[in-house]
């Protein structure tokens, strides 16, 4: 059972999957280069583009070069995804082929005993090296810019294609995206002293809010002031003492 989903999955969703994204593309549009002209703005994406590289998905390479002869200056600029020559598979398969042949020089009787046991040993290999140059086919990835003239600027429209395609998309926006000042940049600047708006009357603590006037000790008997409290008394005590 494990072994059949496994074909389903290698035979048919991954090829499916492959040739929707090579005729879908993941689309960064209306990326203006201001007071720009195009072969000015070509210069640009060229420079950014030809040398990035893919590492999320990474197959066959995820390195990408400009195609020189599809590329037209400065309408027009494509990216393919390199494909290996010589990689480990098929350098496995070729060195096989050639060692089938080897038994050859024995004689036909021998040659055709040797080349069962080479295809035999060598089938996986064989295997391994024709599935391989199948997916590195369909999941070939491609990046295609274009760019026209609106009136001093210049407007780009970006489509990747491919799953190598797919994850780049994000790190072009990152790099042609509107740049963002600093918080620190965008406050407001502070107004200078003399130009500071006064404080609104009352708005500080309110007037009273010490201590009420008179909640110290009390106020002695000084200049200006009435007898303090018991000088009648004191009088009165005197006079009876007199009589």
């Amino acid at each position: 059972m494990f072994f059949e989903i496994l074909l389903i999955l290698v035979f048919v969703v991954v090829p499916i999957a492959s040739l929707c994204m090579q005729t879908i593309p993941v689309r960064l549009g209306n990326v203006t280069f201001r007071d720009t002209d195009p072969d000015h703005a070509w210069d640009i994406v060229y420079e950014y583009a030809r040398g990035t590289f893919e590492q999320r998905f990474g197959y066959p390479t995820g390195i990408f070069f400009i195609e020189q002869k599809r590329s037209q200056r400065p309408q027009r600029i494509l990216m393919r995804e390199a494909q290996p020559a010589g990689a480990v598979t098929d350098g496995c398969s070729v060195q096989m082929g050639a060692l089938s042949m080897a038994g050859f020089d024995g004689g036909c009787a021998a040659g055709c005993m040797w080349l069962a046991a080479v295809a035999f040993i060598g089938a996986p290999f064989f295997l391994v090296s024709a599935m391989d140059r199948f997916f590195r086919f369909m999941l070939r990835s491609r990046v295609d810019v274009q760019l026209q003239a609106a009136g001093s600027d210049t407007v780009a429209s970006f489509a990747f294609y491919g799953p190598g395609g797919y994850s780049l998309r994000r790190r072009y926006a990152q790099v042609f995206e509107k740049p963002v000042l600093p918080v620190a940049l965008t406050m407001a600047p502070a107004p200078p002293e003399g130009e500071r708006p006064a404080a609104a009357a009352g708005a500080g603590p309110a007037a009273g809010a010490g201590p009420a006037a008179g909640a110290g000790p009390a106020a002695g008997p000084g200049p200006g002031r009435g007898p303090a409290p018991g000088a009648h008394r004191q009088g009165a005590h005197r006079q009876g003492h007199s009589g």
